[in-house]
């Protein structure tokens, strides 16, 4: 985990503490840095405190450093892509085709070629267009697709708008209306093997109500669907856990995860197939951070600002959802300045956070923005062609 030590900021892996600092005069800033083990360590909490109540497929879309994936591949998960590039690197990094569930509402034709040829273990439809080119792909290949109908449940929640899924009227998923005219086409086509049945209805939850309210009634349609004779054995749960990106406590996550196992284990009890869930964020937001350096402090008659070498280009988050991260200054100071901290990006947008309280800070010190583990390097651009962001890992106390 990142911590203060005698008030600097460190990694700390077991018994050893890694200053940044340290780490930052041999590597340039920007860099994510990730703590391999903290999240190795994280993902077994997730699975005791869940009680293996689901298989976990990694949703890739969220970190896609090989030195993450390839320690998730190790602990035995499997891994949920929504592109070829996504599933081919998934398969550098160790996971085999049965590990991997093809999610994503814009599938190529070589796409699902490449999921059908290598056999995965899953293929969420998300369109009835969708399923109509699979049944063709199978059908000239003369192979079988599993596959399982991805349902919005229009079921609401306390989110950002970008980041819900679920709705009625949402690009994602089906609707229940359609369903009957789709079970239809899935009869009449021997190619198309009906698995499962699969939902994520977004992300950053906190509440868990609208989410089991949303499990149950997927619950119910694969018992009405195996009642009416499709040989259903999978139940796709869907990822969403919510990070609190304002402290850096995991004890309320902890709290969430324990409600989120127990009720899961109520749900399913007797259940006759398997669950999976596919969480991204939840699993690896805490294990990563942003590391950054002073450019220039800039004092205005109004404002004091922080300018550092990374920006929106390298960290989107926060100028899209207008969701600010914690920064962290190196060392901790009793003097305290006001400051918003900003990028060099030409755009007013690129701005991390707006009059927070840091210790005094000078050029060239560097900082770190906190829990950007996840949608972090992934969404990086090269927007201004400004120098790109790296990214680094240590495990057990060395860099890999």
């Amino acid at each position: 985990m990142f911590l203060y030590q005698n008030g600097q900021l460190a990694l700390k892996q077991g018994s050893q503490a890694l200053l940044l600092k340290e780490i930052v005069q041999q590597e340039k800033t920007p860099f994510y840095l990730y703590d391999i083990q903290g999240l190795r360590e994280w993902y077994r909490f997730f699975l005791s405190a869940t009680q293996n109540q689901a298989k976990v497929f990694f949703a890739m879309k969220s970190n896609f450093n090989e030195q993450v994936l390839r320690a998730f591949q190790k602990e035995g998960a499997g891994v949920d892509v929504v592109s070829g590039g996504e599933a081919r690197l998934a398969q550098d990094c160790g996971f085999q085709p049965q590990d991997i569930v093809f999610s994503g509402v814009g599938k190529t034709a070589e796409e699902l070629k490449m999921a059908v040829e290598q056999k995965f273990f899953q293929i969420n439809v998300e369109s009835f267009e969708e399923l109509k080119r699979l049944a063709q792909i199978c059908s000239e290949k003369n192979q079988t697709a599993p596959l399982a109908l991805r349902i919005n449940p229009n079921v609401n929640f306390s989110s950002h708008p970008y980041i819900k899924t679920g709705l009625s009227g949402h690009k994602f998923g089906l609707e229940e209306s359609e369903l009957k005219e789709i079970l239809t086409f899935i009869k009449k086509n021997q190619a198309l093997y009906l698995q499962g049945l699969s939902m994520h209805i977004g992300s950053q939850i906190f509440d868990l109500n609208p989410l089991f309210q949303a499990i149950h009634y997927l619950k119910s349609l694969y018992e009405q669907l195996k009642r009416e004779g499709f040989p259903l054995k999978v139940l796709d749960i869907g990822g969403g856990l919510g990070v609190n990106y304002q402290q850096g406590d995991l004890e309320e996550e902890k709290a969430k995860l324990k409600e989120f196992g127990k009720t899961l284990k109520s749900l399913f009890k007797n259940f006759d197939g398997q669950v999976i869930t596919e969480p991204g964020r939840f699993l690896t937001a805490r294990f990563g951070i942003l590391c950054a350096t002073v450019e220039y402090i800039k004092k205005s008659p109004k404002k004091q600002f922080v300018i550092l070498n990374s920006g929106m280009n390298h960290f989107l988050r926060t100028a899209l959802y207008s969701d600010p991260h914690r920064i962290l200054a190196f060392k901790q100071t009793q003097s305290l300045q006001k400051y918003d901290v900003v990028g060099p990006i030409c755009e007013t947008g690129d701005c991390f956070a707006k009059d927070i309280f840091l210790p005094e800070l000078k050029q060239g010190e560097s900082v770190a923005l906190a829990d950007t583990g996840a949608y972090g390097f992934v969404m990086a651009n090269s927007y201004n062609l400004q120098t790109p962001v790296r990214e680094i890992a240590f495990d057990q106390g060395k860099k890999l």
